[in-house]
């Protein structure tokens, strides 16, 4: 495996191992900086962009060659902002709905993976392989920029390895249509979680009639929410959940 690194404000190294050269770490550093200021980003959540920690690294398995995307999860203010833009909007152009605030970052973030995305995929053709994952929020991004890249026909489902979540958020409601439409099973989505970790249970708990009742005051989009309307939570789980 190779580790092309990561950029949080400094670049780290695998211990042992040169760092890549300059010209790699100011590549890795202007997509972050483009990203903080992307007019595809609401500007609430452009700082959480910038405390993304991006991780590539390229893994030769059997024929392929796997370039994994490691997002890591909540830790500032600008993360939970985006947590807590939970009104429900529809995923791209489907009738699937999904947290508003995640999938607005999935969104500017998927913009500044693309090109590592084309070029890992120019390169190797069809052992060209991708995966994401990530812990908390990063985990919910990896997912929905997983899905963006099927939804638009970017990639092939072959080109992509299962997504892996750990304590994340989910995000969607409906999201089984989008699974069946697109011809995955749940294998292409392992969520690893502990089995305490209130986070999972923000936005899939029972919400009570009363909280419902606030909800509906507070937006006019949770008025017709299918999922607190049926179900009383506001996104439901998707894919296959490891409980520890």
């Amino acid at each position: 495996m190779q580790t092309i690194g990561f950029w949080q404000g400094r670049w780290t190294k695998p211990p042992g191992e040169a760092l890549p050269p300059l010209s790699h770490l100011e590549h890795h550093r202007d997509i972050l900086s483009e990203a903080r200021s992307s007019r595809h980003v609401p500007v609430a959540l452009r700082y959480l962009i910038t405390t993304i920690v991006l991780i590539t690294t390229i893994r030769k398995h059997l024929s392929q060659l796997i370039r994994g995307f490691s997002i890591q999860g909540s830790d500032s203010l600008a993360s939970w902002q985006a947590n807590l833009f939970f009104e429900p909007t529809k995923f791209e152009s489907t009738d699937v709905l999904v947290h508003r605030g995640i999938y607005e970052a999935a969104k500017g973030i998927y913009e500044q993976f693309l090109p590592e995305i084309m070029d890992h995929l120019k390169r190797h053709g069809d052992r060209a392989k991708l995966q994401f994952t990530g812990h908390s929020l990063g985990g919910s991004l990896s997912l929905l920029i997983h899905l963006m890249l099927l939804t638009r026909k970017v990639v092939k489902p072959s080109n992509l390895r299962p997504v892996v979540t750990f304590g994340s958020p989910f995000v969607f409601c409906g999201g089984q249509k989008i699974i069946d439409e697109l011809g995955l099973d749940e294998s292409q989505i392992h969520c690893v979680m502990m089995h305490r970790d209130i986070v999972l249970r923000a936005f899939s708990c029972n919400y009570p009639n009363q909280v419902a009742a606030v909800l509906k005051h507070l937006s006019s989009s949770f008025r017709s929410h299918p999922c607190l309307m049926k179900n009383k939570l506001l996104y439901s789980p998707l894919g296959k959940i490891f409980i520890l």
